[in-house]
């Protein structure tokens, strides 16, 4: 399968500022999305196998990472985007940040590295109608 992979505007912003800048974003096909959703089902019910070890707490933990688990690998498995590269600065101390790859879950929260300021990243409005923004869930 070939990679599809766009650009589009993104605004970091935090509770004062904003900075402008572009993300590159792929497309997911159906055999990723469905190893995203195992990994975090993998993740979870490993958590919770782990919670047997606790006398007491397991009959609640246990049941809870077993549920958390099949519900957040329904959601990692219906973003059928990811952002793969970005170039943007913080919008408080004006460094550059590199955006870590993530699925593309608009608004992503992030903290920068240099000044512990967090913001959030969103698309640019000006690009609500590009359909690299469109995500189940």
């Amino acid at each position: 399968m070939s990679r599809q992979i766009s650009q589009i505007a993104i605004v970091a912003q935090s509770s004062q500022k904003a900075a402008s800048g572009f993300a590159r974003i792929q497309t997911l096909g159906p055999s990723r999305r469905v190893q995203n959703a195992l990994r975090q089902l993998g993740l979870y019910w490993g958590i919770g196998l782990f919670c047997v070890l606790f006398p007491l707490l397991h009959f609640i933990l246990v049941p809870f990472f077993l549920i958390l688990g099949v519900f957040l690998a329904a959601r990692a498995g219906a973003v059928d985007r990811a952002v793969v590269d970005s170039s943007i600065a913080c919008p408080e101390c004006g460094k550059p940040f590199q955006l870590k790859t993530a699925l593309a879950r608009w608004p992503l929260n992030e903290v920068c590295q240099s000044c512990r300021w967090s913001f959030s990243l969103s698309p640019d409005s000006r690009n609500l109608s590009a359909p690299e923004l469109h995500n189940p869930g």
